[in-house]
């Protein structure tokens, strides 16, 4: 997606990011807040951060 600012010269390209935290669901795992619908069959990247346990703390309440 390229988006452009008043101030910026050129167009850029952006990247959407979801930010949550990963919960139980049976035997596996699932993402919360739940994937919009529109994004099934897109390619992702998950990179799990355990470092900053505060901010998911944050997210959680």
């Amino acid at each position: 997606m390229k988006v452009q600012k008043e101030t910026w010269k050129k167009p850029r390209n952006v990247r959407i990011a979801l930010v949550g935290y990963i919960r139980e669901h049976g035997n596996s795992a699932a993402f919360y807040p739940y994937i919009p619908k529109e994004y099934i069959g897109k390619r992702a990247i998950l990179i799990i951060d355990s470092e900053e346990e505060e901010e998911f703390e944050k997210i959680k309440n």
